[in-house]
């Protein structure tokens, strides 16, 4: 538990430093269960979209930005439809 709240203090304070986990952690976390980008790196998520759905994932989150409308349209227009071909 004390991690955890470790993690929203970080957050909270804008800080990319989290009490009493490594940086290389934070790293890997970082590395491997976020995604950020636009168009043009669509095809690099979807590769890994692929391969997390290949090892059992069937749920993700999105948080949008922007124009989230737009933004739901290229997924769904990108990303969905290949996702659900599996």
């Amino acid at each position: 538990m004390i991690i955890c709240v470790n993690h929203f203090r970080a957050y909270k304070q804008g800080s990319d430093v989290i009490a009493g986990v490594p940086d290389s952690i934070v790293d890997k976390l970082v590395d491997n269960l976020t995604m950020t980008g636009g168009p043009a790196t669509i095809d690099r998520h979807l590769a890994t979209l692929q391969r997390y759905q290949a090892m059992g994932l069937d749920q993700v989150a999105f948080k949008l930005h922007g124009d989230p409308h737009a933004a739901s349209e290229t997924m769904g227009a990108q990303l969905v439809l290949v996702l659900q071909q599996g």
